[in-house]
Parts: structure tokens; sequence; C-alpha cells
């Protein structure tokens, strides 16, 4: 068992308490001294600590799906896709052509009022 070590202030009926987890941990005192309270929130905080990459992973790979897809949509859009399943090698392709469109047309600007001038 990993070792964790906690402190809680001005908790409930806890005003301070410094405490170390390691193998098995007896909690004594009398009644309404924040034993159960120290329990609920230990089970939490080493619940949370244990399966912190699965919370925050999940939050992350839903996140990253919906843009994702909100992406694809836009892209099928702009550039008139109607397959639901977009190519990289197809978006890379388009990509690079509109961004050569994007250079071109300052260029041809240039050259054509070199032209007429």
């Amino acid at each position: 068992m990993s070792k964790y070590r906690f402190n809680i202030s001005n908790y409930h009926a806890i005003e301070n308490a410094d405490i170390l987890v390691d193998g098995i941990t007896v909690l004594a005192g009398p009644n309404g001294s924040g034993k159960s309270t120290i329990s609920k929130w230990l089970y939490y905080m080493v619940d949370v600590a244990t399966r912190f990459d699965e919370y925050v992973g999940k939050g992350v790979n839903d996140e990253f799906k919906h843009s994702l897809q909100i992406l694809a949509r836009a892209i099928r859009e702009i550039w008139g896709y109607r397959s639901s399943r977009i190519e990289i090698l197809t978006l890379s392709a388009n990509i690079d052509a509109l961004k050569k469109k994007l250079m071109l047309e300052p260029l041809l600007m240039r050259w054509l009022k070199n032209i007429i001038l």
C-alpha cells in the first residue's frame, strides 16, 4: 500500500489533524471527535488520488472527441465533403492548397498592379 499524508484544519469537528496512512491505520477517540468525518474524507481523497487519471482522462477524451467532431463538420461544410470520414492525407492536401492560394493571391495582386501601372 502507498503512503498518504494529510493535514486537515478547521473541517467540521476537526480543529487540526496530521494523518499518515501507511498500512493499517486506526482512528480512536470519543464520540463527536471527527472519526467518521476523517474516514469519509480519507476515503474520498484516496479514491480521487487513485482514479485521478481516469477522472481527468475521461473528461479530456470526451472534449477532444467533441472538438474533432465539430472540426470534421466544419471541414465537410467548407470543402463540401459528403463522407462522414475524412482522410488525413486529403485534409492535409486541402490545407496545403489553401495555404498556396492564400500566398499566391498577394503575389498575383502585386503582379497585376505592376502590369496596369
